[in-house]
């Protein structure tokens, strides 16, 4: 099965590895400011070297990537564990279109779909970027807090996956005719872990990008500067 399931990898990810180089964890995230806007605790994060050449030669050969962003809020506790009192992720989706000529940013449940003509364009959406984090008013200004926050790069999603390993077998993995069964490795199989093992093997992961503010206290948040 496993050697089925090698077959079955490799084929897409050799096309893919074709439009993009390797991926590798990266450094650190930026967090410029740290403040209220409208009515929400929210950071203003930033790449420091910006979107790296693999990742726009991915954009530019026509491969979508995810950026995701999460952020999590922690009370500082003394004398025992801090707690963790929120945690909210927002994913983007970054494609170039061939036909249109033009690059657009797609942001996840709002399916609001913006196009750029230019890549960089594009990419200044996402960095820098406003993140919320949780409401001012829900904290309490005797407490202390910091916000941990995490920018994740993914050139291919499982979805992806699953549309390129049908394109490579000659399948059309659009609406399933009435007489389509599931295939079982797609359920236990091309998915989660061997998914994941895979595109580490073959040097494809995600790029992970971290940051932490210092600690701060509610009652000193000030407005937050206009930022996407």
């Amino acid at each position: 099965m496993i050697a089925s399931l090698g077959h079955r990898l490799l084929g897409p990810l050799a096309v893919v590895c074709v439009l993009a180089a390797s991926a590798a964890a990266e450094d650190t995230l930026a967090v410029e400011q740290l403040g209220v806007r409208d009515g929400m605790l929210a950071a203003v994060v930033r790449l420091p070297e910006g979107f790296d050449a693999e990742t726009r030669r991915s954009i530019d050969g026509g491969l979508p990537i995810t950026v995701r962003f999460t952020a999590e809020l922690w009370r500082k506790r003394r004398f025992w564990f801090d707690k963790q009192v929120d945690s909210r992720v927002r994913t983007f989706r970054v494609h170039y279109d061939p036909g249109e000529k033009l690059y657009s940013v797609t942001g996840a449940g709002r399916r609001r779909r913006e196009t750029f003509e230019s890549l960089d364009a594009a990419l200044d959406r996402l960095s820098p970027r406003t993140v919320e984090i949780h409401p001012r008013w829900e904290l309490e200004d005797k407490h202390e807090y910091f916000v941990s926050l995490e920018m994740a790069i993914q050139p291919l999603t499982l979805q992806e996956f699953r549309e390129l390993d049908g394109w490579v077998s000659g399948r059309i993995r659009g609406e399933a005719g009435p007489d389509d069964e599931p295939d079982p490795e797609d359920e236990g199989g091309v998915s989660g872990a061997f998914f994941g093992f895979f595109l580490d093997l073959a040097g494809f992961g995600d790029k992970i990008h971290v940051a932490q503010s210092p600690g701060f206290r509610a009652d000193r948040l000030t407005e937050l500067i206009e930022a996407p």
